[in-house]
């Protein structure tokens, strides 16, 4: 079996933000980059450099790529890291990195995990080659968007119970604030 046939991971997370993006990019090729793109793969480049290390009792290995036949899914982790018998990927973004992903990137590594997007989820366009959730497989993700979006946490900034959802717009309030010189430093949603 080629490469060809599998999913790529970063496909999800762009088909999660926008289907017709996730299209033009892994199906079309019609990706241009820009400022941010760039520094981003900057980023990745060097962090991708490949090494095997042991911290206390953290295991870590760098650059390693991901394959499941089981889900026929793909992709190059930028960190793997083991700690008291649980594994988990950890995904370098521009600007400051929580240690787990907010919504989007958990959700899917969640409906993953627990088995509930199969390979039947997806079909493939016979012409394009492009990949896309099944009806099913799309109400599944977004059932399981919508429950996180509802659920709560401590807003760092804050100080008090919030959904998700409602962080949105809390961080929309204050990256205004900020804008409009309101505060001094935006501070971003970094859960520890």
């Amino acid at each position: 079996m080629n490469q060809t046939e599998y999913i790529f991971i970063a496909a999800l997370n762009q088909y999660a933000y926008c289907p017709h993006r996730c299209w033009r990019m892994f199906c079309a090729g019609q990706f241009t980059d820009n400022q941010y793109t760039i520094e981003g793969t900057t980023l990745h480049d060097r962090v991708h450099t490949t090494s095997d290390v042991q911290r206390g009792e953290t295991w870590q290995i760098r650059a390693i790529w991901l394959k499941s036949e089981q889900y026929k899914l793909i992709g190059k982790s930028d960190l793997i890291e083991a700690e008291s018998g649980q594994v988990y990927p950890v995904e370098y973004k521009r600007g400051r990195k929580s240690e787990r992903p907010l919504i989007v990137d958990a959700v899917v590594l969640s409906l993953i995990n627990k088995r509930s997007l199969t390979l039947t989820d997806f079909t493939t366009e016979p012409l394009s080659g492009a990949v896309s959730l099944t009806k099913e497989g799309l109400h599944t993700f977004l059932r399981a968007y919508e429950q996180k979006k509802q659920s709560e946490f401590k807003h760092p900034v804050m100080g008090n119970k919030c959904t998700y959802q409602k962080s949105f717009e809390i961080q929309a309030r204050l990256l205004s604030k900020y804008l409009m010189n309101e505060i001094d430093k935006y501070p971003p949603l970094v859960l520890k």
